[in-house]
């Protein structure tokens, strides 16, 4: 039998003891719990640890490979657009229906115009279709997996979404809605293996200068005339009002602030659910800087500051005016006092000096010099009023002075001659059967128009005279008592006669005494105000035989030369009507072996007399006889009046007005208008019709025999009675009226065409009122030639020349303003660098150290020249030095640069909507104000000529006068309408591969292409399709201008016009009331490029496992801007020549990243 086991106690302590016991033993038992969680949770840790250290790889090889992406895509960007040579233009240039994908070109690079021989830069036409030619120098499109073997841009790269693409430009940048897909970049991405693993790549370039700087408005040094000039002439900040930035007009601190689109976000507020970023991604840049080089040759542009203000530092030969390509240039030599006619000193390097006589007269060539152009752009320093240039233009001692300075005269706006009769009763006649008879008198009234054209005061010298010095055409046929003509009509005058020019046989007699020629004097010196107009006329009555017939203010009727037609005619009888018939064709000889001619000899000279030779204009209008008749048509009597003798007893009664004046001077008998400026210019101070020109440079000068061509005009106008053809003036101050009309009711009394610079120049398109051929006295004439564009009904639609010139140095028709801007915009720029209120040293330090901004306000120096410690040094290395002008571009960067070639609507909106808030300087009665703030104004002058377009002005009694003479206001819907314009021609023409091709009209056989230039053509389809809204609707108006160039005219037949739809227009087109491209090209010129410096790279780069899945992505942003070094430093990155190092002739300048950041999948 088993024993029961004992049972076995455990000693119980004391209370306390057994408590203590069991909390060892929870604690054990929780220790261990925690110990196993540990395990696991490390197990676990680890296990992710695993994983992500993993990911981790994934990521950084895909941020490797988006960083290789970007390597490639910036090798690629230096590449193909390092050099300066290099066009870029988005793919929609093409056609609107294209992504905003970047393509390259080449420049012209020297091909538009002749490279060598004594032509070497006259431009010729690259082809009658540019697009062919352009499609040529293409080079590639700036996005990843673009084939080597795609060379022609009608092949654009597929960048809408689609399977297996990736997304670098999608709606987290563009934002979503209606057409927002349109803007979106998707790639498909490359395959690269690398040895972190695979993965792919892709990457776009966007160009920054296809858009708007983000607006940063200022406001003028001072609120002055002086203060808003220098604001004014070239401002060219964006509108803020397209980005919904109205705020920044009041404080553009918050823009200064914004280094990225992004932060745009903070100023302007979000519409439609579109933040501002996202909106306008490819219309407006935080970013965009550019630099001042050539693109269609190469190297740094020239600084025509530093060139005019320093001109007499340079060397005096070889100066390289113009760049024919990467490696030549033109040769010029600057003219002296003892080499007036120097070598390729004109400013168009092809042309001679005309040298047909030692007169100066006779010595220009087709336009102005490089000096002339000098003494324009430093006549501010002269002051406001200006003595009126009184040298000898016939006299050789002062060819210089007429071939290479600005010269200031006042035009002679008008002759009128007012051809009266009247009849004296013989009451005293011994013969009392005579005492009822009357003798007829013939009275000629000069009436002389004086005009001061200018922007600027002019001081006319004492004794100014006026001479006819050849016969007038008219010829007069009195009646005699029986109503029988009498058997010859008869010239006024003999006309001098120079050795070996004999009278012309069969020409009509001279009315008795037989005077040689019209004199008149204005013995005493007088003032003008800018654009002032003043009357003269004689103050009593004096023989035609007599000498000089003075002038004085105000139109006296009844005054001037008689003659005693009784003397010839017989007395008439109480009832006999007065009658006379009337031709105009007397003839003179300029010359024995030269043609007979009928026109008008009308010169100023210097000197009361007679016989002084002291010229200081002259005017040359004359035709065959068969041309005149055709336009001076003769008058019979009947068509005149023909009151009795006793009707007119002792009563002057004009029957006939004669009429001679610039061809913008009033109205015209001979029905032939021209297209206003473009056909004229009254600022001519030497015109030529027909002559020796035609015998000596081989060839006929294209419709020099026509008036339809004629820098002036001839015209007669019958009267039946006080009619509106009869002189008019204010007999408060003398004042004439002119180019609109005769009368206070139609005319002008004030009007400025030609402005003298005030200030520095700032801007290339400042140079329109630079009279550049002034000194060609053959057609084409026209006023504004530089920055405008239109064609030339004289000059062929594919050329620049007459082609019928054997003699090309010789040439003086040329399409100018085409060849003007060939030669300038490119090569040349203002920096404004000049004498402000301080001198030179002074401007410069004071815009490097920040002191003072330049007048152009968008030119910075380069940050190693911000060091005020340094400033004076800096002057003497890069201003006082005789190559400043060549090298100061490359120190200067330009914030805003804009690219002719952009596409978008909205940035071209805001750029031209630039004049905001802007008080406008113009002319008042007693000098100058400014107008109330307004916006987007245009003006041709920097201080505009008048007020307002249609405001009450200072240029006459009818309000609207200052449609005429006044600035013009465009609004929102204009210019609107106006950016579209600009946007549609530029895919009608582009890409543009130089700045001057698009400033210019195409050499092409397209009509409308080469009627004018893109900006022109935009200005003139906007106001066609304004309608109501037409800036120019009063101009247009059958009240204040007439049709021109009607094709089926035919008093047009023979006027030489090749491109006859050049002719078409109005006959007050360009007048400074009408906008033209210059006038929008002024401000903004000192901005514009045909290419992008900044860009905006956005790469793509991805991690993927071996089955292709993609495991990491990345996109980086970077925005990369070209520098001035090249990319072989052991060329200086101002050296003015090709550079030598081959890779700089590859590469180019080097490309610097100016910000890179990673993008969140939200933001792409």
């Amino acid at each position: 039998m088993m024993k029961p086991t004992a049972s076995r106690r455990i000693p119980q302590a004391s209370s306390g003891n057994r408590r203590g016991k069991g909390f060892a033993l929870v604690v054990t038992l929780s220790l261990m719990v925690l110990l196993a969680l540990l395990s696991v949770g490390l197990l676990t840790l680890s296990s992710i640890s695993l994983r992500a250290s993993s990911s981790g790889l994934e990521v950084a090889s895909a941020r490797a490979n988006a960083r290789m992406a970007l390597t490639m895509a910036l090798g690629e960007l230096q590449k193909q657009t390092g050099t300066d040579t290099r066009v870029t233009a988005r793919a929609d240039v093409l056609d609107e229906t294209n992504p905003p994908i970047l393509g390259v070109w080449k420049s012209w690079e020297g091909t538009n115009h002749t490279t060598t021989g004594a032509l070497a830069g006259r431009p010729v036409s690259p082809g009658s279709d540019y697009r062919t030619v352009k499609n040529a120098r293409f080079i590639s499109w700036l996005v990843s997996g673009v084939p080597s073997s795609l060379t022609s841009p009608t092949v654009v790269p597929d960048v809408a979404a689609g399977a297996g693409k990736i997304t670098l430009v999608g709606s987290g940048s563009v934002g979503t809605g209606a057409g927002r897909d349109k803007l979106q970049i998707h790639l498909l991405p490359s395959a690269v293996a690398t040895g972190s693993g695979r993965g792919s790549i892709a990457w776009w370039i966007g160009g920054e200068n296809q858009k708007a700087r983000l607006p940063k408005p200022n406001k003028p040094a001072s609120d002055t005339v002086a203060g808003w000039v220098a604001h004014t002439k070239s401002h060219a900040v964006a509108d803020p009002e397209v980005f919904r930035m109205e705020p920044l007009l009041a404080d553009a601190t918050p823009a200064g602030k914004s280094v990225s689109l992004r932060q745009a976000d903070f100023i302007a507020p979000e519409q439609a659910g579109l933040a501002a970023s996202a909106e306008f991604f490819h219309d407006l840049s935080a970013t965009s800087v550019g630099l001042l080089t050539n693109t269609a040759t190469g190297g740094w542009r020239k600084d025509l500051s530093l060139a005019t203000e320093n001109w007499d530092k340079l060397p005096a030969t070889g100066l390289p005016f113009f760049r024919i390509n990467a490696d030549t240039t033109t040769s010029v030599t600057r003219p002296t006092a003892s080499n007036s006619r120097a070598s390729r000193s004109i400013l168009y390097p092809w042309s001679n000096y005309f040298n047909l006589d030692p007169a100066p007269i006779y010595q220009p060539g087709a336009v102005g010099s490089w000096h002339n152009l000098k003494d324009y752009a430093t006549a501010y320093k002269s002051g406001g009023n200006r003595a009126y240039d009184q040298f000898n233009i016939v006299d050789s001692n002062h060819t210089f002075d007429y071939l290479h300075k600005t010269r200031t005269t006042m035009a002679i706006a008008r002759v009128h001659w007012v051809f009266s009769h009247r009849t004296v009763r013989q009451v005293s006649h011994p013969d009392p059967a005579m005492r009822n008879t009357y003798n007829l008198e013939f009275l000629v009234t000069p009436v002389i128009t004086m005009w001061n054209p200018y922007n600027v005061a002019l001081t006319s010298p004492a004794n100014l005279r006026i001479l006819m010095g050849k016969p007038m055409p008219c010829a007069f046929r009195h009646y005699n008592k029986d109503g029988i003509p009498q058997p010859e009509y008869r010239r006024l005058t003999l006309g001098y006669s120079y050795a070996g020019t004999p009278e012309i046989p069969g020409n009509h007699p001279v009315m008795p005494p037989g005077a040689n020629a019209l004199n008149y004097l204005i013995p005493t010196a007088f003032t003008l105000a800018p654009g002032e107009t003043r009357v003269f006329s004689p103050g009593g009555v004096a023989g035609i035989g007599t000498g000089n017939l003075n002038l004085s203010p105000g139109y006296r009727p009844g005054t001037g030369h008689s003659v005693n037609i009784s003397s010839y005619i017989g007395p008439l009888d109480a009832t006999d009507p007065v009658k006379v018939d009337v031709v105009f064709d007397s003839r003179f000889k300029e010359e024995e072996g030269k043609p007979a001619f009928v026109g008008v000899w009308l010169d100023m000279f210097l000197g009361a007399n007679q016989n002084v030779g002291h010229y200081l204009q002259v005017n040359r209008m004359q035709y065959l006889r068969d041309v005149a008749n055709k336009y001076w048509p003769p008058i019979p009597a009947a068509e005149l009046a023909s009151p009795t003798a006793e009707e007119i007893n002792g009563i002057w009664q004009p029957f006939l007005s004669a009429v001679y004046g610039t061809r913008i001077s009033g109205p015209s008998s001979t029905g032939l208008p021209g297209k206003g400026l473009l056909q004229t210019s009254p600022l001519v101070s030497y015109a030529r019709l027909e002559g020796n020109y035609a015998d000596q440079k081989g060839g006929s000068a294209a419709g020099a025999a026509h008036p339809a061509n004629a820098a002036s005009d001839f015209s007669f106008f019958r009267h039946t009675g006080l009619d509106d053809k009869l002189p008019n003036f204010n007999n408060a101050n003398n004042r004439g009226f002119i180019v609109s009309g005769f009368t206070a009711a139609d005319g002008l009394s004030r009007l400025i065409l030609g402005e003298i610079p005030l200030q520095p120049l700032a801007s290339i398109a400042e140079l329109q009122n630079w009279d550049m051929r002034s000194q060609n006295g053959v057609p084409p004439f026209q006023l504004n030639v530089i920055a405008n564009s239109d064609a030339s009904p004289l000059i062929p639609q594919e050329n620049v020349v007459n082609a019928g010139i054997s003699d090309p140095a010789g040439n003086l028709q040329h399409d100018d303003s085409y060849c003007a801007n060939h030669l300038l915009f490119d090569d040349w720029f203002f920096s404004s660098i000049a004498p402000q209120s301080a001198d030179l040293r002074k401007t410069y330090t004071d815009w490097i150290t920040g002191a003072e901004p330049l007048p152009n306000r968008a030119y910075h120096p380069i940050r190693e020249d911000s060091a005020a410690a340094q400033a004076a040094n800096l002057f003497s290395q890069n201003i006082d030095n005789p190559d400043s002008w060549q090298t100061i571009a490359s120190r200067i960067e330009v914030e805003g640069m804009f690219n002719v070639n952009s596409t978008s609507v909205k940035a071209w909106r805001a750029l031209l909507g630039h004049a905001r808030n802007q008080k406008i300087p113009h002319h008042t009665e007693g000098g100058m104000s400014l107008s109330a703030t307004t916006d987007y104004a245009h003006s041709r002058f920097i201080v505009a000529g008048d007020v307002k377009a249609g405001e009450q002005g200072i240029s006459g009694g009818p309000v609207r006068s200052s449609e005429i003479t006044g600035y013009r206001v465009f609004d929102d819907a204009l210019l609107d309408i106006l950016a579209e314009k600009i946007v549609e021609q530029i895919r009608l023409r582009g890409p543009f591969l130089s700045l001057a091709e698009f400033v210019n009209r195409q050499l092409s056989g397209d009509k409308d292409l080469a009627l004018a230039g893109a900006i022109q053509t935009a200005l003139n389809e906007m106001s066609d399709e304004a309608g109501a809204n037409d800036p120019y609707k009063a101009l247009k108006s059958a009240a204040m201008s007439q049709n021109a160039g009607d094709p089926n005219d035919p008093k047009l037949a023979g006027a030489g016009y090749v491109f006859p739809e050049a002719a078409i227009g109005k006959s007050n087109y360009g007048l400074p009331g009408w906008t033209r491209q210059a006038d929008v090209l002024r401000p903004i010129a000192p901005i514009l490029s045909a290419r992008d410096d900044t860009f905006t790279i956005r790469a793509y780069g991805d991690a993927r496992d071996a089955s292709g899945r993609i495991t990491a992505r990345a996109t980086c942003e970077a925005v990369v801007r070209r520098s001035r070094a090249y990319v072989d430093p052991s060329d200086a990155p101002e050296t003015t020549s090709l550079p030598v190092a081959a890779a700089n002739r590859t590469f180019g300048r080097r490309y610097q990243i100016i910000s890179f950041r990673w993008l969140n999948e939200s933001e792409i």
